[in-house]
């Protein structure tokens, strides 16, 4: 067994670049912002003398990890870390050389081609081409020999950007940003620009770390990361995965990896959250044990994993598990891509929470009707739980010991006892906790006013998101008496239908303090709490809410009763069609009002909190379609 040695050079850049570097497809892609190659560029910038007779000081780039290329080419190398910088560095010298190209009476600048584009001998004695960097990923590669072009086109290329991936866009970006930065500190002085371009390959350098193998080079590469260099637990559990497979499957590896991270892209989420999340519902697993330690946790349980014994099937688990967060975070089913009315819901309801997928993700394989109706629960105690503005930090803790018992429940060939067990489950955990809240619900929902939904230590105005909370609350009240009496219509089964922005919220007793009607309330002292009550809150139509204003009720009565909303209509007058027919069944429990005062605001905040409670505690069967 040959010895494996590692071989460390501190290297100028232009030292680097008289080798070829090959970067793997299995590598991750371009990933460099904006913000990484500006820091680089100012970084080098900080250090370039205002005067070549000033000798400049060297700029540590980092380090990179090489080892040979699969066909022993002498000088040919793979990256296995370090590509971000390579790659930057290759596209500032693409830059630098077009951007001097286009300038009027240039001098020759013949050098700078041979750290792009140069030859070499091959194994059999032939002079062959290649270009100094050669990913293997074919749409970063033709970007890359664009740029290496003396007639490059960056208009013709950024025109493409639509067509291209996040990768390709991220390229096109370094060299713009690249030339943009050229333009800004020089402008057209080729002297600077030639000065500026000698510093960057002379005293910019970079360790570069060879190893006799790939398998080596992957060992030292996951050391260094490991001490803090380099990259998140995703990267480092790709890398692991490698390490269990032959060098002729990695291209399956690679491939499965990189539909993972185009699921997550698409959603613009971090591949570090999806990990723990799969974690936290794959297997049997504290938080805090996993919590910012999701690799070091991997790397203690393979057994439990079998990434090692079973690699691919890891991964394609891994796969499967992006597909449907992907889908989930898109407020959809993830059994038929439809969408999910309940987690659009709740994304309304509370934009930012994410708790609830890891009792989700764990859910996914659950017929749809299932999942959906499990939705609704998941979204009714979820506003009960955090009513009216509450903290949900324990909901976290919560949901991930909800996933790991749905996950077992889920697994269930048969489906009679999948449903049973599922039944069983939301009674013991979700209708439990639900009916603790009950009380409480009631007693605050009764007392609601839409300044409760503002941020602590806001409370004169309601604040944007509490309008949105608010809207949430209302909109679900009129959408279920809507649909008692038109239960087929699919434009009130819509329940953006009532947060829509043509549809508003009215404050029956305006908000306006030198309003007529509110001049002459009965309690001036509780004025101000009375205009925010839920009570005093309806929705209507846009239009004729602008017509309505600061009007008294007298006046407001009468543009009620234009409201296609039931619930407005009957502030003023309840409909009556035929006997017992839906609309009348809508509206029975539903109360009218002659004048508007403190005890009508009450009383109708009395009638909003028992609709509440039918809304907030219905019963869904499972099995059935809940309408």
């Amino acid at each position: 067994m040959s010895q494996k040695t590692i071989d460390s050079k501190n290297l100028t850049i232009e030292k680097i670049f008289e080798d070829f570097y090959i970067i793997p497809n299995y590598q991750r892609e371009y990933i460099w912002k904006e913000k990484q190659v500006l820091e680089l560029l100012n970084d080098v910038y900080s250090e370039f003398p205002a005067s070549s007779n000033i000798e400049s000081d060297e700029y540590f780039l980092g380090s990179i990890v090489i080892c040979p290329s699969s066909d022993d080419t002498d000088n040919v190398y793979q990256v296995i870390d370090g590509q971000q910088r390579l790659t930057t560095s290759y596209i500032f010298f693409c830059a630098i050389k077009n951007y001097i190209t286009k300038l009027p009476e240039h001098q020759k600048f013949d050098a700078i081609k041979k750290l792009i584009f140069s030859e070499y001998t091959n194994a059999q004695g032939q002079d062959q081409s290649r270009y100094r960097i050669n990913p293997q990923y074919p749409d970063s590669k033709n970007i890359l020999e664009e740029f290496a072009k003396d007639e490059i086109n960056i208009e013709g290329i950024e025109n493409q950007k639509n067509n291209k991936t996040e990768s390709t866009i991220n390229l096109i970006s370094a060299y713009q940003t690249i030339e943009d930065f050229i333009k800004d500190k020089f402008k057209d002085n080729e002297i600077q620009i030639k000065r500026f371009y000698a510093h960057f390959i002379k005293k910019v350098k970079l360790v570069r770390v060879e190893t006799t193998d790939i398998n080596h080079a992957l060992r030292v590469f996951e050391t260094i990361n490991n001490r803090g260099v380099g990259l998140d637990s995703m990267d480092l559990l790709k890398n692991l995965l490698f390490k269990q497979v032959e060098k002729e499957d990695f291209s399956k590896i690679s491939n499965s990896w990189k539909e993972i991270k185009n699921e997550l892209d698409s959603v613009k989420e971090k591949p570090m959250d999806f990990l723990r999340y799969f974690i936290l519902t794959q297997y049997d697993v504290e938080r805090d044990n996993v919590q910012t330690k999701e690799y070091q946790w991997l790397l203690e349980n393979k057994t439990t994993c079998k990434y090692e014994e079973k690699p691919f099937e890891f991964v394609e688990e891994l796969l499967k598990a992006a597909k449907a967060y992907k889908l989930l975070v898109e407020r959809k089913n993830p059994a038929d891509n439809s969408d999910n009315p309940h987690l659009a819901n709740i994304k309304y309801l509370s934009p930012n929470l994410k708790q609830h997928l890891y009792m989700l993700l764990a859910a996914r394989d659950l017929p749809m009707e299932t999942f959906t109706q499990l939705c609704l629960h998941i979204e009714n105690f979820i506003f009960i739980y955090s009513f009216p503005n509450n903290s949900i930090s324990e909901l976290e803790k919560i949901f991930i010991n909800w996933g790991q018992e749905i996950r077992k429940i889920v697994k269930s060939k048969d489906k009679e006892e999948q449903l049973s067990n599922l039944k069983v489950f939301i009674d013991n955990n979700l209708g439990a906790r639900k009916e603790n809240l009950k009380k409480s619900f009631e007693k605050k929902f009764n007392e609601a006013s839409q300044l409760d939904f503002n941020s602590r230590g806001t409370n004169k105005k309601p604040t944007s998101n509490a309008n949105k909370k608010t809207k949430y609350i209302l909109a679900k009240i009129y959408q279920y008496v809507q649909l008692i009496a038109y239960r087929d219509n699919d434009e009130y089964k819509n329940f953006t239908t009532f947060t829509q922005s043509s549809i508003e919220i009215e404050h029956i007793l305006p908000q306006d303090l030198n309003s007529e009607p509110v001049r002459t309330f009965d309690k001036p002292d509780e004025i101000e709490s009375y205009i925010y009550k839920l009570g005093n809150l309806a929705l209507i139509e846009q239009p004729l809410n602008a017509s309505i204003q600061n009007s008294s009720f007298k006046v407001k009565k009468g543009a009620y009763q234009q409201s296609n909303l039931l619930l407005t209509q009957c502030i003023s007058k309840k409909p009556t069609i035929g006997s017992n027919t839906a609309i009348n069944r809508a509206v029975e429990d539903l109360i009218s009002f002659h004048e508007w005062n403190s005890q009508a605001i009450d009383k109708r905040q009395e009638m909003l909190t028992a609709l509440a409670l039918k809304i907030w505690y219905e019963e869904v069967s499972f099995g059935k379609n809940d309408g």
